[in-house]
């Protein structure tokens, strides 16, 4: 029985994350925020 193919995007343009996934077989759909996380965490 064949396992159904699960979607994964990865929100990152982190390529150790990528990589990671990839070497555990996971081909994700990269999306690249542009938010500005420092100065999201700054604000908050």
């Amino acid at each position: 029985m064949s396992q159904p193919r699960v979607r994964l995007t990865l929100a990152s343009a982190s390529v150790a994350r990528l990589h990671t996934l990839q070497r555990a077989g996971i081909e994700p759909t990269v999306v690249v925020s542009d938010v500005d996380e420092d100065g999201a965490v700054t604000a908050a």
